[in-house]
């Protein structure tokens, strides 16, 4: 059974079980959660029929590689992250997979994978993370603003649910978004 949009991103979204949350030192002595990344690897695999992640590039600057990834989930669309690991005095055998693997983490945060480790969005917007309300979905669109990630998620919520799609298009920031959302509106199926 095809899981619609709002279903991938509530099961993506789960918290993690506490033993699967891991502790890492960052600077100023403070510790920080995170997921491994066979974990992340695994909720993809568990959620997803089919998802992709490709490096775009990497680059060095001074003593830090930087790796730009981006992760393909349909039907919820492409997210793309960085992933950055520094040259240490211990070497640098991995560089290259650490590096890649923050930013498989980072564009997965993008489809709601740990989210909750980052703690509360400190701006106060909800970020839909499972079945969506009608009332739910407008507050979403209404704080929106211009951030076009915040337009893509709200694009990707909407599925193929017409009504949605119409709301889309009333709240359109401008024209062009108006437009375009015109443009990528999913038509209904013919019976």
């Amino acid at each position: 059974m095809t899981k619609t949009p709002t279903e991938m991103l509530k099961e993506l979204g789960k918290p993690f079980p506490p033993e699967a949350i891991k502790k890492r030192e960052g600077g100023g002595g403070k510790f920080y959660d995170y997921v491994a990344t066979e974990t992340v690897i695994r909720r993809l695999n568990s959620v997803c029929d089919t998802w992709d992640f490709i490096i775009k590039g990497s680059q060095w600057k001074d003593d830090l590689l930087i790796v730009h990834g981006e992760l393909t989930i349909p039907p919820l669309g492409t997210r793309s992250g960085f992933g950055v690991q520094k040259v240490s005095a211990r070497g640098g055998e991995d560089l290259v997979k650490g590096a890649a693997s923050d930013a498989l983490k980072k564009c997965a945060t993008q489809f709601m994978v740990a989210i909750d480790l980052y703690g509360p969005d400190i701006e106060g917007d909800i970020t839909p993370t499972g079945p969506v309300s009608d009332d739910e979905y407008l507050r979403f669109v209404d704080n929106a603003g211009t951030n076009p990630n915040k337009w893509k998620d709200a694009m990707d919520l909407a599925g193929t649910d017409q009504t949605r799609w119409d709301l889309l298009i009333e709240k359109a920031p401008s024209d062009a978004y108006r437009k375009r959302f015109e443009e990528l509106r999913p038509q209904p199926a013919a019976v």
